[in-house]
């Protein structure tokens, strides 16, 4: 198979990943947000964490990506599903940390006094 060819596949599917996490987490991350937001805020965020889903997986597939003519196709779909998964990874500790230390980590605790 040609080479831009298995390039093209390998985009087509992490943006396609990319969009299933961003779909799965989007009504949690409304509710989150806004109770963090009130305000307008939490559509803001909701836009830039989708961004880093699509952004983080697809940077490391074009990184890493190996325009060999002669590469093995299953080696090379498996290598780009390797790093899409790890730039979902990636993307989901920095939103899970960043809403531990937002929403989880300043409540109190049940049944602490203040």
């Amino acid at each position: 198979m040609h080479a831009l060819t298995v390039f093209a596949i390998e985009i087509i599917a992490s943006l396609l990943l990319s969009l299933l996490v961003v779909v799965y987490l989007r009504d949690v991350l409304q509710a989150l947000l806004a109770e963090a937001c009130p305000r307008t805020g939490g559509a803001f965020w909701i836009k830039i964490l989708a961004l880093l889903q699509f952004m983080a997986p697809l940077m490391l597939v074009v990184w890493r990506a190996d325009l060999n003519p002669h590469a093995n196709l299953a080696v090379e779909l498996k290598q780009a599903f390797l790093w899409m998964l790890i730039g979902h990874c990636a993307a989901l500790l920095v939103l899970a940390r960043t809403v531990w230390r937002r929403l989880v980590a300043v409540s109190p605790l049940p049944g602490a006094s203040a």
